[in-house]
C-alpha cells in the first residue's frame, strides 16, 4: 500500500527554494484587462517612459540654454541702443555747434564784403595831387642839369628829345592801370563742382555744399560774391528762393555785393546752410550765379537737386 503522507513530504522537500526565486531576472510589465476579462501585456512601457524622460531632460536643458542667450542678446541690445542714443545727442549737439559757426562765418564774410576797400582810381588821383607840386618843383633843376655833350668827332650839337613830362607818365599809367582793371572781369573764368544738397531732418534746415574752381587761364585770383536760388516747376519768382536773400529781377539778382563774398586762386569749399521752415520738396533746380567784385557775371548754372535726408 502506497504512503501518501510520505510522497508528499518528497515533493515539498524537492520544490523550488528560496535562493532559486531570488536567482530569476526580474522584470515587470503593464496588463491591460478589458472589459470582457481579456488581458494585454504591454511589455515596451517601461523603455518609452525612459525615452519621454530622456527627452524631457533635454528640452528643458535647450530651453534653458535659449533663455540664457536670449537674456544676454536682450541686454547687449539694450547697451548698444544707448550708445546709439548717445552718439545721435553728441551728434546733434556738434551739428547744431557747426551750423551756429557757418552762419557765424557767413555774417562775417558778409560783412567783409560791405567793408569794400577804398577806391584804387581816387587813391591813385590824391597821390597825383601831392606829388604834383614836388615833381615841378624839381623839373627846372633837372632841366638846369642838363648840358650839350660835345664829341671829338664833330662840332654839331646833339639832337635834344623832348621827355615826357613827369605828370604825363602818371596819367599814362592810370589809363593802362583803368584799361587792365576793366578787361579783368571778362577773364575771369570760374567752375562749379560737386554740388549736394543735404536735408537736415532733426531741425528741417538744408545744407547746401559745392566747389568753385578757378579755371581762368592765368590762374589770377578771383574774388567775388555767390548766391543759390532754389527753383520749383513754377516760374513764378515769388516761389523762389534766394540764398542770401536778395530781390530778384529776370530771374538775377540786383545787388550782387548782397551773395558771400569768397576769394580764390584754385579752389574753395562753399556752404550754404537755410534755416527756414519751408517745404523744401517743393524745390527741383538750383542755379548757382557768381558774380566778381566788380558786379560782372561770371558764371551761371543750373543743377537738379537730389536731397539727401541726414
Amino acid at each position: 500500500m502506497e504512503d501518501i503522507t510520505r510522497n508528499m513530504e518528497r515533493e515539498i522537500e524537492s520544490g523550488p527554494s528560496e535562493t532559486d526565486f531570488s536567482k530569476r531576472v526580474r522584470r515587470w510589465d503593464i496588463l491591460m484587462v478589458g472589459d470582457d476579462g481579456k488581458v494585454i501585456s504591454v511589455p515596451w512601457f517601461k523603455k518609452m517612459i525612459v525615452y519621454v524622460l530622456v527627452l524631457f531632460a533635454v528640452v528643458t536643458l535647450l530651453c534653458l540654454s535659449l533663455f540664457v542667450m536670449y537674456q544676454s542678446a536682450v541686454a547687449e541690445k539694450n547697451e548698444l541702443r544707448a550708445s546709439l542714443e548717445a552718439a545721435v545727442a553728441r551728434n546733434m549737439m556738434l551739428q547744431t555747434d557747426i551750423d551756429k559757426k557757418m552762419a557765424r562765418l557767413v555774417a562775417i564774410e558778409k560783412k567783409n564784403a560791405v567793408s569794400e576797400p577804398p577806391d584804387e582810381t581816387m587813391t591813385a588821383v590824391k597821390e597825383i595831387e601831392v606829388k604834383k607840386p614836388t615833381l615841378l618843383a624839381k623839373l627846372p633843376e633837372k632841366t638846369a642839369a642838363v648840358k650839350p655833350q660835345v664829341t671829338g668827332f664833330d662840332d654839331e650839337p646833339e639832337e635834344m628829345v623832348e621827355d615826357e613830362s613827369p605828370e604825363e607818365k602818371i596819367m599814362d599809367n592810370d589809363d593802362r592801370n583803368t584799361e587792365s582793371n576793366e578787361m579783368a572781369p571778362a577773364s575771369y573764368k570760374a567752375e562749379i563742382e560737386e554740388f549736394s544738397v543735404a536735408r537736415k531732418a532733426y531741425n528741417n534746415s538744408l545744407r547746401i555744399r559745392f566747389i568753385i574752381k578757378n579755371s581762368s587761364s592765368n590762374v589770377q585770383p578771383i574774388s567775388g560774391n555767390i548766391f543759390v536760388i532754389l527753383k520749383p516747376d513754377d516760374l513764378n519768382e515769388a516761389e523762389w528762393l534766394s540764398v542770401p536773400t536778395v530781390h530778384l529781377m529776370a530771374g538775377k539778382p540786383t545787388e550782387s555785393k548782397r551773395g558771400q563774398f569768397f576769394s580764390i586762386r584754385r579752389f574753395k569749399t562753399v556752404r550754404f546752410i537755410v534755416t527756414e521752415q519751408a517745404d523744401y520738396d517743393k524745390f527741383k533746380k538750383a542755379t548757382v550765379f557768381v558774380y566778381a567784385s566788380s558786379g560782372d557775371l561770371i558764371l551761371e548754372k543750373d543743377f537738379v537737386l537730389n536731397f539727401n535726408v541726414e
